[in-house]
């Protein structure tokens, strides 16, 4: 059996368009594991889109301990850049 799984990195001004593409993927493939990457600071945002097949994860729960991540806020985006 062939199964199917989609990754979205997401945050949380995006998160009204998160919640969109969940509703997509639980209509058009039923049964596909999502999962969303999101900052620590973002998952509560998130958390009401978990469900049997949906899974919010944290960007801290990915990287090794000795990466860090470092935002400018010079930059006109919310980017990050990770240094290890």
């Amino acid at each position: 059996m062939t199964s199917i799984a989609f990754v979205t990195k997401s945050y949380e001004p995006d998160r009204a368009r998160c919640e969109l593409l969940c509703r997509s993927i639980e209509q058009l493939a039923p049964g596909a594991h999502h999962w969303i990457i999101v900052d620590a600071r973002d998952r509560p945002a998130f958390r009401s889109l978990e469900g049997p097949s949906t899974r919010v994860i944290t960007t801290e729960e990915l990287l090794p301990r000795r990466a860090w991540k470092l935002d400018l806020p010079w930059s006109r985006h919310r980017q990050e850049h990770l240094v290890e």
